[in-house]
């Protein structure tokens, strides 16, 4: 029966060491020498400073955008709360969605400029075929 126990415990731990020795790795730093380009793609895009002014300015017209947003949205809420005209709140959904719709794009667009990014930092097709 001991031996038994001791099986199902050596089972048990089995994958908790298979989990260490992939977590350990191979012992080596990961760290690219200065003369080579770093392998990781995530690692070139975040220090490529092109590629972040981009991501910057994106995220720049977003907090502006949202900005016009909310004051749209706080335009609205007081007319409304005010007993405004129909032609008055419909001009300032009109604006709200025109910002909704600026939002949309503008995320659209960051999306669409990480995806190209991405896209562009995979190895060509068939290089790793042999």
């Amino acid at each position: 029966m001991t031996t038994s126990i001791a099986k199902s415990m050596a089972l048990r731990a089995l994958p908790l060491a298979g989990l260490l020795l992939f977590a350990a790795g191979c012992g080596c730093s990961g760290d690219a020498p200065a003369d080579e380009p770093a392998l990781d793609p995530v690692a070139r895009r975040m220090n490529d400073p092109v590629y972040l002014k981009k991501i910057d300015e994106q995220l720049e017209e977003r907090r502006g955008i949202m900005k016009a947003m909310a004051e749209a949205k706080g335009r609205l809420d007081a007319a409304k709360a005010a007993g405004a005209s129909e032609e008055e709140l419909a001009r300032l959904s009109a604006e709200l969605e025109a910002a909704k719709k600026a939002f949309k794009v503008n995320k659209a667009e960051s999306e669409l400029l990480v995806r190209e990014r991405m896209l562009g930092d995979q190895p060509a097709a068939g290089a790793n075929a042999r």
